[in-house]
């Protein structure tokens, strides 16, 4: 599981959640692509990702998230989460919820 997210969940703007996610995404990424500029707009499926690091992914949002992933997935469409401003989208509602 990765351990990017540092800071307690109260203490996160949205600016952060986007830096925060960036930073997780390439350190899954193949390392041929982490040089990319990431942007909100940036499709998901444009980064070399698969399945397993894409879960791996939603593991490690737990802790931003402050919930256990088992207690949210019914709450996840990862089929309309194609862009990074999608996933901190999710966080943040995620997190009021």
């Amino acid at each position: 599981m990765l351990k990017i997210f540092r800071k307690k969940q109260k203490d996160i703007n949205e600016s952060e959640y986007f830096k925060e996610i960036c930073d997780a995404l390439k350190e899954i990424m193949p390392q041929e692509l982490r040089n990319k500029e990431l942007k909100g707009d940036t499709k998901i499926d444009t980064l070399g990702i698969d399945s397993i690091k894409y879960i791996n992914l939603f593991i490690s949002l737990e802790e931003i998230i402050g919930k256990e992933l088992e207690d949210i997935v019914d709450s996840i469409d990862l089929a309309s989460i194609t862009t990074i401003d999608d996933i901190v989208n999710l966080v943040r509602e995620l997190q009021k919820n």
